[in-house]
C-alpha cells in the first residue's frame, strides 16, 4: 500500500447478499469460537447499556421502504445466530444479547474522535479514516473485514464488528469509498429522528445501490438522517472527493476536491460549537490539513494522529486506507489485533512530537494574540 506493507490479522469473512439482504451466519461461524462470551456480556451490563435508550430509534413503525425492513429483519435475527455459533451450553441470556446488537449500531453515532481525509498521493485518489471509541477489548476482538459478495462476487467491503449491520467505513469496489464521523453539535440536535435512517444505514444502502461517485454524492447529500453527523467520500477519478454534512432534513456538500482544494479532510466539530470536545477537534483538524499540505503519507497521518493529542493510542478501533480505483481496501490498524509494518514512515517518533508541537504552538500564538486569554471556540 503506498508503497509500504502491512500485517493484518483480523479475519476476513465473505457475507453473502441475496436480494439485497445479508446473511451474516459466517460471520458468527467465524468470530464466536474465539470470542470470549463472558466478557462481552460483561462489556455490555457495564459500558454500553445507556445504549438501549436508543434502541427506541429503531421503532420502524413510521418508516416505510424495503431497505429499512430488511436491515430491522437482519439485526433481529443476530441473536439466534449467537446463540447458534456458541453450541457449547453456555448460559447466555437472550436479553442482553439483544440489546446487545441494537447498542453496537448506535455506539458509533456518537463516536467522538474520528478523522477522514481523502487527497491524491502518488497520482491516486487515496481515502484515509481513523475510528475512534472506547471499546472493551472483548467487543474489538469481535472485529473482521467484511466482503459482501453477490453470487461470488464482491460489491463493497466494510470493517466491521460482531452485531453491526450498518457501515461506519466501506468501499464499493473500484466506484468510490464513504467513512462516517460524528458530528458535535448544539445538544438539542444530538436526539433521534425517528423514522430516519441512520447514517451507518444509510452508508450501507449506498454502497449497495449506488453505482458510482456522483450518484453516491447526491444520495448522502439528499438524505434525512437519524442523527446529525459527518460522511467522507471518495472517487476514482481527479476532483472526486468531498465532505458531507448530514443532517435530519437533509445534508450540505462541505468541501470537494478540484481548483485549488487539493485535500479535503474533517474531524467533528461544528464552526461555532461551544461543546468541550471541540478544541481538540479543531486542532486535530489543523493538524490533519498541515501534514496534507506537506503531503504527507495518509498512512503516516493516520498513525501520527492516533499515537498524540488526547488519543495516545488509547481509542482508536481501527485505521482504514481506501483507494477505490484499484480496488484496494485495507484494515492497516485495529488495535492490538493489527500492527504496523516496520517502517520510518509509519513509526517515526519524531513526527508525532513534530504534530504535538504544533498543535500547541498554534493554541499559544492564538491566546498571545488575544492577551493571554483564553482561547474560547
Amino acid at each position: 500500500i503506498l508503497g509500504l506493507s502491512f500485517a493484518n490479522d483480523i479475519p476476513e469473512v465473505v457475507i453473502p447478499l441475496v436480494k439485497g439482504r445479508a446473511n451474516w451466519k459466517p460471520a458468527f461461524d467465524a468470530i464466536i469460537p474465539d470470542a470470549d462470551l463472558d466478557a462481552l456480556e460483561d462489556a455490555w451490563k457495564t459500558d454500553y447499556k445507556d445504549q438501549v435508550t436508543d434502541i427506541q430509534l429503531f421503532d420502524l413503525k413510521a418508516t416505510s421502504g424495503a431497505f429499512m425492513a430488511d436491515l430491522k429483519a437482519e439485526i433481529e435475527s443476530m441473536p439466534q445466530l449467537y446463540l447458534d455459533a456458541a453450541q457449547d451450553g453456555t448460559n447466555l441470556n437472550l436479553d442482553w444479547l439483544e440489546h446487545f446488537f441494537w447498542a453496537a449500531n448506535v455506539i458509533f453515532e456518537r463516536s467522538f474522535g474520528c478523522t477522514s481525509f481523502v487527497t491524491t498521493y502518488d497520482g491516486k485518489i487515496v481515502h484515509g479514516r481513523n475510528l475512534d471509541y472506547s471499546v472493551k477489548a472483548a467487543v474489538q476482538k469481535t472485529m473482521f473485514h467484511a466482503k459482501f459478495q453477490v453470487e461470488g462476487n464482491t460489491v463493497y467491503e466494510s470493517t466491521m464488528l460482531l452485531g453491526m449491520i450498518g457501515s461506519f467505513t466501506g468501499m464499493k469496489n473500484g466506484h468510490f469509498g464513504v467513512s462516517f464521523n460524528m458530528r458535535l453539535f448544539l445538544a438539542s440536535s444530538l436526539t433521534w429522528v425517528r423514522g430516519n435512517i441512520p447514517g451507518s444505514w444509510l452508508i450501507r444502502r449506498v454502497l449497495q445501490n449506488s453505482e458510482d461517485y456522483a450518484e453516491a454524492k447526491g444520495a448522502l447529500v439528499n438524505a434525512e438522517i437519524a442523527l446529525t453527523c459527518f460522511f467522507t467520500i471518495s472517487g476514482i477519478q481527479a476532483g472526486e472527493g468531498a465532505v458531507i454534512v448530514g443532517d435530519t432534513t437533509g445534508g450540505l456538500l462541505l468541501s470537494e476536491l478540484g481548483g485549488e482544494t487539493t485535500h479535503v479532510e474533517i474531524t467533528n466539530h461544528s464552526p461555532g460549537n461551544a461543546n468541550k470536545h471541540a478544541e481538540e477537534s479543531i486542532q486535530r483538524l489543523k493538524g490533519t490539513k498541515t501534514m496534507l499540505d506537506k503531503s504527507r503519507s495518509p498512512l503516516e497521518i493516520m498513525n501520527i494522529l492516533r499515537t498524540t493529542g488526547l488519543n495516545k493510542g488509547k481509542f482508536t478501533v481501527y485505521s482504514v486506507v481506501m483507494i477505490p480505483g484499484e480496488n484496494l481496501y485495507e484494515t492497516v490498524w485495529a488495535g492490538n489485533a493489527t500492527t504496523w509494518a516496520t517502517s520510518e514512515m509509519a513509526t517515526r517518533l519524531t513526527d508525532a512530537e513534530n504534530f504535538f508541537r504544533f498543535v500547541t504552538q498554534d493554541k499559544n500564538r492564538r491566546r498571545r494574540k488575544l492577551g493571554g486569554k483564553k482561547v474560547r471556540q
